[in-house]
């Protein structure tokens, strides 16, 4: 039986506060691509509690972030000058806030109060919330559940590269990705799935996931 980090499951905890202040939002101000993949998120993020409750220390965390987000950064870079245009993973961007529906709730009023301290839109701040809990819940079940529960089956290689397809397949049905944005996802899944493999660190792939998320956002704009 697989064990699990104890910061991993700290990470897990906080991904799920967070998901449910986005489903909320979503439901309060009729967002339907927000309520759909929140709910998609939390089923994700319950998957590693199949593999049992068990948790251990830490490790390899610093190490594999260290690792994981210059080599995602890499693949981007890579891709979009193999490409001619910028090239990321899929990453789950807000467009929308009704400020008539937002006006109406003390969560999302509170929100957008939140975005004018900060300096940035409320679709902003929301796309950066729904970016936490996210990456940890992709994470959830591409790398953690998928790689324990099929390695056993078909083996180390196999295993990190079918995780890795179906991560590019899930992102092109999710953000209508195009061939190369869809190869750029599926790189990125497998440079995740060896990153987990070889570290053992179900919280540095999700951070090297999430902060690679966060940097893309902020590099578009929000919206």
């Amino acid at each position: 039986m697989e064990k699990i980090e104890r910061s991993y499951m700290y990470l897990t905890a906080l991904s799920f506060l967070i998901l449910i202040v986005c489903l909320l939002t979503g439901f309060y101000l009729d967002i339907e691509r927000l309520k759909a993949i929140g709910v998609i998120y939390g089923l994700m993020l319950l998957t590693p509690l199949f593999m049992g409750g068990k948790t251990e220390m830490d490790r390899n965390i610093l190490l594999g972030v260290a690792i994981g987000l210059p080599s995602l950064i890499a693949i981007s870079i890579i891709a979009s000058l193999t490409s001619g245009s910028l090239q990321a993973m899929g990453v789950l961007r807000i467009t929308e806030w009704p400020e008539a529906k937002a006006a109406e709730h003390p969560l999302t009023v509170n929100i957008g109060s939140l975005a004018v301290t900060l300096g940035v839109t409320p679709a902003l701040l929301l796309s950066i919330l729904i970016n936490i809990p996210g990456p940890v819940a992709e994470e959830a079940f591409f790398r953690i559940y998928l790689i324990n529960s099929l390695t056993p089956i078909m083996g180390r290689w196999k295993t990190l590269i079918a995780q890795a397809v179906a991560f590019g397949v899930v992102h092109w049905l999710a953000y209508g990705l195009e061939i190369p944005a869809i190869a750029t996802a599926a790189l990125c899944g497998l440079a995740l799935g060896v990153l987990y493999a070889y570290t053992g660190s179900e919280t540095a792939v999700s951070l090297s996931h999430m902060l690679y998320n966060m940097m893309v956002i902020m590099l578009a704009g929000g919206g």
